[in-house]
């Protein structure tokens, strides 16, 4: 059951209404790591690849998904299936706003783009930690979810 449904019963408005149709019960946060030891361009658009940061087994990526199984498959394309680890960890209609909070107690960690500005990408906190982190997060914030 969502944290604090029955609570919110009744309080829902046609915009709410609207988001959870839009959203689904497939949408939430979710955790990467990548298995290859060479870094890779984080996209393979040829566009950017030739600027866009690289990444490998050292980096983690925290982020929010509206469909589960369709960023999995993005994931996919940009770093081949066998080296990508994706964990959904938590459903959670307000993905905005948990995503928000996360990055904010993950700012230290995060990677400084080519460009200079900062990345989703993590670097020198373990997958254990981050998923960690991210529970005291969502746990004690005022979010509806449900653990995955």
């Amino acid at each position: 059951m969502i944290n604090r449904l029955s609570r919110m019963q009744g309080r829902k408005t046609i915009k709410d209404l609207a988001n959870k149709v839009t959203l689904g019960v497939n949408s939430g946060i979710y955790i990467v790591q990548l298995l290859n030891e060479d870094p890779m361009p984080v996209t393979r658009d040829l566009r950017y690849v030739d600027t866009c940061a690289r990444v490998n087994r050292d980096n983690i990526k925290i982020g929010k998904a509206n469909d589960f199984e369709r960023r999995k498959k993005n994931y996919y394309a940009d770093f081949d299936m066998e080296n990508v680890i994706f964990e959904e960890l938590y459903k959670i209609e307000d993905t905005r706003t948990a995503e928000k909070l996360i990055k904010r107690k993950l700012n230290p960690y995060r990677n400084l783009s080519p460009k200079g500005g900062k990345l989703e990408w993590l670097e020198g906190i373990s997958y254990s930690e981050a998923k960690r982190a991210i529970a005291e997060v969502i746990e004690v914030s005022d979010l509806d979810y449900e653990p995955y």
